[in-house]
Parts: structure tokens; C-alpha cells; sequence
């Protein structure tokens, strides 16, 4: 089955950016929660970036993929994690962690990173459909700060096409 991102008639002159924004940190942790023993995260478990890319991009025109951005926080920036998202065209953003090893404010700045891409790329000009593809676990409420669900809102106001590619609520972050 082609996906619906692919499926244009020739009476169609719409045209599509993709804008695919993934939260490094609960990917890896959603991975990871429940495979140790007793159910416990396992921190051994590892993606393989480049075929997880494929999943992600498959089926949709890579002319239309306009975004690609991945956001985390420390391992540290010389980890093979980053090289292996940037060898897959992802631009990555990192933050540091607290002295208590909690993210700071990665989630604002994915926040930031989609709300700028919005303002940018309202669907209302023109003939181009904006799509979000958001790879992400968070659906908590940020300790009242924006959230992704408020971002997904968001898009959903100014007309963009969303899609949760790895949604799971978590307490994580």
C-alpha cells in the first residue's frame, strides 16, 4: 500500500514538506524501558539509527523531506550516536544535563525548533501541504511549560498534516 505522502493523481498540483523532528533521549529510553530484568530499562539496548531512518522515511519522496532535526542531550557531543544521525542528514541539536542528570529544557527546544518551522511554513500560502512526523515519547505536561501535545495543536491550527511516528506516555523527562 502506498503511503497517502507518495499518492498524487494527476489532478493534483499539491505538493508536500515533510518535517521530521525526533527526540533523541526518549527514543533511546523507550527502547530501552522494559527489557532488563524484572521489566527494568536496560541501558545496553541501542538503536540502529540508519534502519530506524529508513523506517521513518520510507515511502515518501525524499525531495519533500525539508526538516530533518534531531534534539538530545549528553552523551557527550563526540558520541557515535550524533554521527550516526548526521551521516543520515539530521541536524542535531544537544543541551547539557543537570547535576542531577535530567534534561534541561531539551523538550522547549524542540518546542521552539517545530513552532519556528509552523511560522515559517504556513499550509494557508500556496499549493504546499506542511507535514510534521514527530518521533517522540513525550506526552507529559512539561511542568506547565509548552508541550508536545500543545505543539501538535499547534500544527493542527495553521493546517499541517501531523504524524506520531513513536508516541507512548511516559513520566520520563
Amino acid at each position: 500500500m502506498l503511503s497517502p505522502l507518495k499518492k498524487k493523481t494527476k489532478f493534483s498540483k499539491l505538493s508536500y514538506n515533510i518535517h521530521i523532528v525526533v527526540d533523541n533521549s526518549n527514543l533511546f529510553i523507550g527502547a530501552q524501558l522494559g527489557q532488563g530484568i524484572n521489566g527494568q530499562q536496560d541501558a545496553a539496548i541501542r538503536i540502529n539509527v540508519g534502519n530506524l531512518v529508513q523506517i521513518i522515511e520510507e515511502n515518501k519522496n525524499l525531495q519533500d523531506i525539508k526538516t530533518r532535526i534531531v534534539g538530545g542531550s549528553t552523551p557527550p557531543r563526540t558520541s557515535r550516536v550524533w554521527d550516526e544521525w548526521e551521516k543520515c542528514n539530521y541536524k542535531c541539536l544537544l543541551g547539557d544535563r543537570s547535576m542531577f542528570n535530567k534534561e534541561v529544557f531539551l523538550d522547549d527546544m524542540l518546542h521552539s525548533q517545530i513552532q519556528n518551522l509552523i511560522l515559517k511554513n504556513l499550509s494557508h500560502r500556496g499549493n504546499i501541504q506542511q507535514i510534521l512526523i514527530l518521533i517522540s515519547g513525550d506526552g507529559n505536561a512539561n511542568n506547565n511549560r509548552t508541550s508536545f501535545p500543545d505543539i501538535v495543536t499547534i500544527a493542527l491550527e495553521h493546517g499541517w498534516t501531523v504524524t506520531c511516528e513513536w508516541i507512548w506516555l511516559c513520566k520520563y523527562g
